[in-house]
Protein backbone atom coordinates (compact mmCIF):
# COMPACT_ATOMS: atom_id res chain seq x y z
CA UNK A 1 0.00 0.00 0.00
CA UNK A 2 2.95 2.68 0.13
CA UNK A 3 2.78 2.92 -3.65
CA UNK A 4 -0.83 4.38 -3.49
CA UNK A 5 -1.28 7.89 -4.01
CA UNK A 6 -3.52 10.18 -1.54
CA UNK A 7 -4.66 12.13 -4.89
CA UNK A 8 -7.06 10.59 -7.40
CA UNK A 9 -6.13 10.37 -10.86
CA UNK A 10 -8.90 12.43 -11.94
CA UNK A 11 -7.88 14.92 -9.99
CA UNK A 12 -4.27 14.90 -10.48
CA UNK A 13 -5.07 15.06 -14.53
CA UNK A 14 -7.33 18.15 -14.14
CA UNK A 15 -4.48 19.44 -12.07
CA UNK A 16 -1.92 19.03 -15.27
CA UNK A 17 -4.52 20.30 -17.91
CA UNK A 18 -4.81 23.24 -15.84
CA UNK A 19 -1.21 24.34 -15.32
CA UNK A 20 -1.08 23.86 -19.18
CA UNK A 21 -2.45 26.68 -20.06
CA UNK A 22 -1.70 30.55 -18.93
CA UNK A 23 -4.31 32.56 -17.04
CA UNK A 24 -3.97 36.36 -17.46
CA UNK A 25 -5.34 37.98 -13.70
CA UNK A 26 -8.11 39.79 -14.30
CA UNK A 27 -7.35 43.43 -12.50
CA UNK A 28 -9.88 45.56 -13.88
CA UNK A 29 -13.70 44.84 -13.90
CA UNK A 30 -15.65 46.13 -17.67
CA UNK A 31 -17.53 49.24 -15.88
CA UNK A 32 -14.01 50.65 -15.84
CA UNK A 33 -12.79 49.72 -18.88
CA UNK A 34 -16.18 51.10 -20.71
CA UNK A 35 -15.78 54.50 -18.43
CA UNK A 36 -12.13 55.06 -19.52
CA UNK A 37 -12.69 54.34 -23.21
CA UNK A 38 -15.82 56.92 -22.33
CA UNK A 39 -13.52 59.69 -21.14
CA UNK A 40 -11.29 59.40 -23.92
CA UNK A 41 -13.77 59.83 -26.30
CA UNK A 42 -15.05 62.66 -24.58
CA UNK A 43 -11.92 64.10 -24.45
CA UNK A 44 -11.36 63.77 -28.37
CA UNK A 45 -14.59 64.85 -28.71
CA UNK A 46 -13.79 68.56 -26.83
CA UNK A 47 -10.20 68.35 -28.75
CA UNK A 48 -12.53 68.64 -32.14
CA UNK A 49 -14.48 70.99 -30.67
CA UNK A 50 -11.76 73.07 -29.75
CA UNK A 51 -10.20 72.63 -33.48
CA UNK A 52 -13.02 73.72 -35.19
CA UNK A 53 -14.21 77.07 -33.12
CA UNK A 54 -13.12 80.34 -34.62
CA UNK A 55 -12.37 83.12 -31.98
CA UNK A 56 -11.95 86.48 -34.30
CA UNK A 57 -8.97 88.55 -33.67
CA UNK A 58 -9.26 92.14 -33.45
CA UNK A 59 -6.78 95.30 -33.50
CA UNK A 60 -7.98 98.42 -31.46
CA UNK A 61 -7.43 102.09 -31.37
CA UNK A 62 -8.74 105.45 -30.91
CA UNK A 63 -9.44 108.57 -33.11
CA UNK A 64 -11.68 111.51 -33.80
CA UNK A 65 -14.04 111.87 -36.15
CA UNK A 66 -13.08 114.57 -38.54
CA UNK A 67 -14.93 117.74 -39.90
CA UNK A 68 -15.44 118.04 -43.73
CA UNK A 69 -12.49 120.67 -44.02
CA UNK A 70 -9.75 118.04 -42.64
CA UNK A 71 -10.98 115.01 -44.08
CA UNK A 72 -10.75 117.11 -47.36
CA UNK A 73 -7.43 118.02 -46.45
CA UNK A 74 -6.08 114.18 -46.56
CA UNK A 75 -8.75 113.61 -49.31
CA UNK A 76 -11.01 111.57 -48.17
CA UNK A 77 -14.63 112.49 -48.95
CA UNK A 78 -17.99 111.38 -46.53
CA UNK A 79 -17.67 111.35 -43.14
CA UNK A 80 -14.27 110.33 -42.38
CA UNK A 81 -12.60 109.27 -38.95
CA UNK A 82 -8.94 108.91 -38.55
CA UNK A 83 -7.78 106.20 -35.76
CA UNK A 84 -3.97 105.77 -33.93
CA UNK A 85 -3.35 101.92 -33.69
CA UNK A 86 0.07 100.35 -31.81
CA UNK A 87 2.77 100.62 -34.48
CA UNK A 88 3.55 96.52 -34.27
CA UNK A 89 -0.27 96.16 -35.18
CA UNK A 90 -0.29 97.93 -38.47
CA UNK A 91 1.49 95.83 -40.80
CA UNK A 92 -2.12 93.70 -40.27
CA UNK A 93 -4.18 96.25 -41.66
CA UNK A 94 -5.52 96.28 -44.88
CA UNK A 95 -7.92 98.68 -46.85
CA UNK A 96 -11.46 97.54 -47.04
CA UNK A 97 -11.32 96.00 -43.83
CA UNK A 98 -14.54 96.48 -41.30
CA UNK A 99 -13.99 98.60 -38.70
CA UNK A 100 -16.70 98.92 -35.57
CA UNK A 101 -15.93 101.72 -33.40
CA UNK A 102 -18.15 103.63 -30.46
CA UNK A 103 -18.18 106.91 -30.08
CA UNK A 104 -17.03 109.12 -27.34
CA UNK A 105 -18.87 108.74 -24.17
CA UNK A 106 -22.57 108.60 -25.62
CA UNK A 107 -21.63 104.99 -26.45
CA UNK A 108 -23.46 105.68 -30.45
CA UNK A 109 -21.63 102.77 -32.53
CA UNK A 110 -20.64 103.26 -36.09
CA UNK A 111 -19.36 101.26 -38.82
CA UNK A 112 -16.60 102.04 -41.41
CA UNK A 113 -13.94 100.78 -43.38
CA UNK A 114 -10.08 101.06 -43.82
CA UNK A 115 -9.57 103.59 -46.56
CA UNK A 116 -5.73 103.94 -46.29
CA UNK A 117 -3.42 103.03 -43.83
CA UNK A 118 -0.70 105.62 -43.76
CA UNK A 119 2.71 104.63 -44.36
CA UNK A 120 4.46 106.27 -41.59
CA UNK A 121 4.61 106.87 -38.03
CA UNK A 122 3.40 109.61 -36.55
CA UNK A 123 4.11 111.53 -33.74
CA UNK A 124 1.22 112.49 -31.10
CA UNK A 125 1.87 116.04 -31.49
CA UNK A 126 2.18 115.67 -35.54
CA UNK A 127 -1.16 114.28 -35.69
CA UNK A 128 -2.94 116.72 -33.06
CA UNK A 129 -1.82 119.29 -36.08
CA UNK A 130 -2.25 117.47 -39.33
CA UNK A 131 -6.09 116.20 -38.08
CA UNK A 132 -7.01 118.27 -35.68
CA UNK A 133 -6.86 116.67 -32.19
CA UNK A 134 -8.22 118.46 -29.17
CA UNK A 135 -6.07 115.82 -27.33
CA UNK A 136 -3.82 113.13 -28.25
CA UNK A 137 -6.18 110.02 -28.68
CA UNK A 138 -6.26 107.34 -25.77
CA UNK A 139 -3.24 109.32 -24.37
CA UNK A 140 -0.54 108.28 -26.82
CA UNK A 141 3.13 109.10 -25.88
CA UNK A 142 5.00 107.37 -28.34
CA UNK A 143 4.56 107.43 -32.38
CA UNK A 144 1.83 105.31 -33.58
CA UNK A 145 0.22 104.24 -36.77
CA UNK A 146 -2.50 106.42 -38.25
CA UNK A 147 -5.11 104.41 -40.16
CA UNK A 148 -7.81 106.74 -42.55
CA UNK A 149 -11.62 105.31 -42.07
CA UNK A 150 -14.79 105.86 -43.80
CA UNK A 151 -17.22 106.01 -41.85
CA UNK A 152 -20.47 104.34 -43.20
CA UNK A 153 -23.69 105.72 -43.97
CA UNK A 154 -25.26 109.17 -45.41
CA UNK A 155 -24.73 112.97 -44.59
CA UNK A 156 -21.11 114.68 -43.39
CA UNK A 157 -19.16 114.28 -40.62
CA UNK A 158 -19.52 117.29 -39.09
CA UNK A 159 -22.66 116.74 -36.92
CA UNK A 160 -19.76 114.45 -35.14
CA UNK A 161 -16.41 115.91 -36.15
CA UNK A 162 -14.13 116.30 -33.14
CA UNK A 163 -15.95 113.29 -31.22
CA UNK A 164 -13.47 111.09 -29.77
CA UNK A 165 -14.11 107.08 -30.88
CA UNK A 166 -12.78 103.59 -29.59
CA UNK A 167 -12.83 101.45 -32.86
CA UNK A 168 -12.04 97.74 -33.16
CA UNK A 169 -10.95 96.23 -36.15
CA UNK A 170 -10.92 92.49 -36.93
CA UNK A 171 -7.95 91.32 -38.59
CA UNK A 172 -8.44 87.85 -38.61
CA UNK A 173 -9.32 84.61 -35.97
CA UNK A 174 -7.63 82.36 -34.02
CA UNK A 175 -8.53 78.62 -33.74
CA UNK A 176 -10.12 78.06 -29.41
CA UNK A 177 -6.97 75.10 -29.44
CA UNK A 178 -4.50 78.10 -29.42
CA UNK A 179 -5.55 79.73 -26.07
CA UNK A 180 -4.08 75.97 -24.75
CA UNK A 181 -0.99 76.42 -22.63
CA UNK A 182 1.81 75.14 -24.53
CA UNK A 183 0.11 74.67 -27.98
CA UNK A 184 -0.18 78.52 -29.02
CA UNK A 185 0.55 78.84 -32.93
CA UNK A 186 -0.14 75.18 -33.51
CA UNK A 187 -3.24 75.24 -32.70
CA UNK A 188 -4.02 77.40 -35.69
CA UNK A 189 -4.80 81.13 -36.49
CA UNK A 190 -4.74 83.26 -39.40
Amino acid sequence: MASRSIFRETALEAYRRNTARDVLPRLTSWPVVASCWLLVGGLLAVAALAWSVQVPAYVTGSGFVLDDLRAAMIQSSGPTAVVLVPPGQAGRLRPGQLVHAQLGASGATVDGRIARVEPRLIAPDVAMARYGFSSTPGAAAEPMAAVVVSLLGSGSGTENAGTQLDARIRVGSHRLLSFVPGLGPAGGGS
